[in-house]
């Protein structure tokens, strides 16, 4: 299952609150969160949600601004998740 929040403006709540519902997710395979500004504490949160799904297997965080900090915590969560195979952080101000 494919859901699209491009756009959307959610921020760092809705960052959050995607977060919390991934951690609980065992059918969305694909999230599109292109240009809603989640910040290092949206990233963050998903970033735990990582650790813990495996059914999600494309994730689009490009244009959220996390930062350096925020893809830290995604690459780390990353090595409990062997489930993502696409990521994109393209325009996210890391490095």
């Amino acid at each position: 299952m494919f859901f699209s929040l491009r756009f959307n403006k959610i921020g760092a709540e809705g960052g959050i609150a995607i977060g919390d519902a991934l951690q609980h997710n065992d059918t969305l395979t694909s999230l599109d969160l292109h240009g809603n500004l989640i910040g290092y504490e949206g990233a963050s949160r998903i970033a735990d949600a990582l650790k813990i799904n495996k059914s999600l297997r494309i994730l689009s965080l490009s244009k959220n601004r996390i930062g350096s900090e925020g893809a830290i915590r995604i690459a780390e969560a990353l090595n409990e998740n062997s489930t993502l195979l696409r990521l994109d952080l393209g325009y996210d101000d890391i490095g």
